[in-house]
């Protein structure tokens, strides 16, 4: 996953941090943890309704980013 949506998301900015780099760590260190929680999508999702969680970044009214938080596949 890469991105900064969850860590957008969250609140964080620049100025919170010492630098870019301990900046860009966080959004890692995020996305690490959002995939361990996703389940493994495959063939079997197809064509069957999702509910999903999502951490977006919009700027100016347009999607920039997006990043799951969860999927949950619906029952029938």
């Amino acid at each position: 996953m890469r991105g900064n949506a969850i860590r957008d998301a969250s609140g964080f900015k620049f100025e919170d941090f010492t630098n870019q780099v301990q900046f860009a760590q966080l959004s890692r260190a995020y996305n690490r943890e959002a995939i361990k929680s996703l389940p493994t999508v495959d063939a079997s999702w197809a064509g069957k309704p999702v509910d999903i969680l999502f951490a977006a970044t919009v700027v100016n009214g347009s999607l920039q980013d997006a990043a799951a938080l969860a999927l949950k596949q619906e029952a029938r």
